[in-house]
């Protein structure tokens, strides 16, 4: 749960936004960003436009 809460969001200049989580001891919100990823593969790729999912660091 704590990886979970450990996820800040933030707009970006652009207006885009983006999440982070800061590194930790126990890594980087790996778990959160696992389940993540599983989500948007099992949502499948939205038709009007893409999605970009990155590690920033």
């Amino acid at each position: 749960m704590g990886q979970i809460h450990a996820i800040k969001r933030r707009v970006l200049p652009s207006g885009k936004v983006s999440f982070d989580a800061e590194r930790a001891s126990k890594g980087h919100a790996d778990k959160f960003w696992a389940v993540a990823l599983a989500c948007q593969k099992e949502r499948g790729a939205p038709k009007a436009r893409s999605v970009d999912v990155g590690v920033i660091g």
